[in-house]
């Protein structure tokens, strides 16, 4: 969970981004772990991520500075047991 930044472009620039982890070993299109976006004080919620995408694993990692937000994938094979060297972050 991160608080958007206000350097961040109108309409992404109020609210907190939610990861959410999803199934434990699972990833990609068997799965949701959508990257959220919610406005607490009117209750919005919209997926800035989608679930269900080939190459996503497990969102878990934010953080904003005050125009970038970067997201660590945990393990993007989904397998947290074997997936050492599988995490990626995005910018």
């Amino acid at each position: 969970m991160v608080f958007c930044a206000p350097g961040f472009p109108n309409g992404l620039n109020t609210g907190i981004f939610l990861g959410f982890h999803g199934r434990f070993n699972s990833v990609g299109l068997t799965t949701r772990k959508p990257l959220g976006l919610c406005r607490p004080e009117s209750g919005a919620y919209f997926h800035f991520i989608q679930g269900q995408q080939q190459g996503i694993g497990h969102l878990d990692g934010l953080l904003a500075t005050r125009d970038s937000l970067f997201v660590a994938d945990l393990v993007s094979t989904g397998n947290t047991g074997n997936g050492a060297g599988a995490g990626v972050t995005i910018k």
